[in-house]
């Protein structure tokens, strides 16, 4: 699961209308932390994107799709972004979405291509 369904399955529980399970959740993160799963994954996700416990708990984080979106594309470096987008690209020259040709009319091989693609993907800057 990724960390927004996370954030919100464990929002969803809080905010539950059945007893048993805001008692259970909220217990697992205040009491159990340490030995729940819910309550690790909580601390995990207020930890990483540095949300204050009791305001996550209280529901005052906003967990849309653009809040984590931007936090997420304003973490990311010019070059990631770069090199993300020209993997884009090299996976659609290879799934024939687009065509390279040079001036002598050839392209690349799938052979050349998968080697590009493996370079960019495994790269760090």
């Amino acid at each position: 699961m990724n960390n927004f369904n996370s954030a919100r399955f464990i929002l969803s529980c809080i905010q539950s209308e059945s007893s048993l399970v805001c008692s259970i959740v909220r217990f697992g993160i205040f009491a159990g932390r340490f030995n729940s799963v819910i309550g690790k994954n909580t601390q995990i996700l207020c930890s990483h994107f540095g949300w204050q416990l009791d305001d996550f708990v209280c529901g005052k984080i906003n967990l849309s799709n653009f809040s984590f979106l931007s936090s997420f594309y304003s973490n990311v470096s010019y070059n990631d972004t770069y090199d993300a987008q020209f993997l884009t690209e090299l996976i659609g020259v290879r799934d024939s979405e687009y065509q390279v040709l040079f001036s002598d009319s050839s392209n690349l091989s799938p052979s050349e291509l998968g080697s590009i693609l493996l370079s960019v993907a495994t790269s760090r800057s």
